[in-house]
């Protein structure tokens, strides 16, 4: 069985648009990536933050309604947001399986991560923008479930140029902790998707290579069938 896997993601314009590639996604993997931007840490805003404040979004955290499709589609929550620490308890009512947090955004990183993993609701992803050398933070690195390396310079975008530092990332993390689960984000296509499977990647967050073809399933195919 192929551990690796494709993970289908999502840049929501608001509710409804999340709806709507959750749907289309349904039937194709049970698995996705939801990515919630707050238009503060990163240029661009997703929902829940383009209606503040967003009436779905606040059913959800409340308990009133679940996320789209909930019983049909598990998801992580790729998080380019601003001190994730003061949302994060309201997140978890969304009923991620996994949380991405940015490196960059945590004031306290292990302190942050070691107490959610004390709780076992949630794998932990960590991600690092390209800039950031990543050989000065294994410590917390050792404690993250999945290491996510971006593909794009500019996070919070899709169909992005290809960034080549990542692969430099990623063999600096293979290095040290060769079974570390690695993950890359933006950029991921049919032109990038081999070289980085071949780098030790193993989840492959595909976003506009995915959702811009019309059909889901052959293109998901196509893709599995390079790694």
């Amino acid at each position: 069985m192929n551990s690796k896997q494709i993970i289908p993601a999502i840049l929501p314009v608001d509710y409804f648009d999340l709806e709507k590639h959750l749907e289309r996604t349904r039937g194709v993997t049970k698995y996705v990536q939801i990515d919630i931007a707050d238009g503060l840490y990163t240029q661009s805003k997703t929902w829940p933050f383009t209606h503040t404040p967003d009436i779905y979004y606040d059913k959800i955290v409340s308990g009133e309604e679940g996320m789209p499709f909930w019983k049909d589609i598990d998801f992580e929550l790729d998080l380019m947001i601003k001190n994730p620490e003061e949302m994060y308890t309201d997140l978890l009512q969304l009923g991620p399986t996994r949380m991405i947090f940015h490196f960059e955004t945590l004031t306290n990183p292990i302190e942050f991560i070691q107490k959610i993993k004390e709780e076992g609701l949630i794998e932990i992803g960590l991600a690092f923008s390209n800039d950031t050398d990543v050989t000065e933070h294994f410590d917390v690195i050792d404690l993250a479930d999945v290491v996510q390396c971006m593909g794009i310079a500019k996070i919070g975008f899709q169909g992005q140029e290809f960034d080549e530092r990542v692969f430099d990332q990623i063999k600096k993390i293979k290095d040290t902790f060769p079974d570390k689960k690695i993950a890359v984000d933006g950029s991921v296509n049919f032109d990038t998707i081999e070289a980085l499977s071949d780098a030790g990647v193993s989840n492959f967050a595909v976003g506009s290579a995915f959702f811009g073809t019309e059909n889901l399933v052959e293109t998901f195919e196509d893709l599995e069938d390079l790694l």
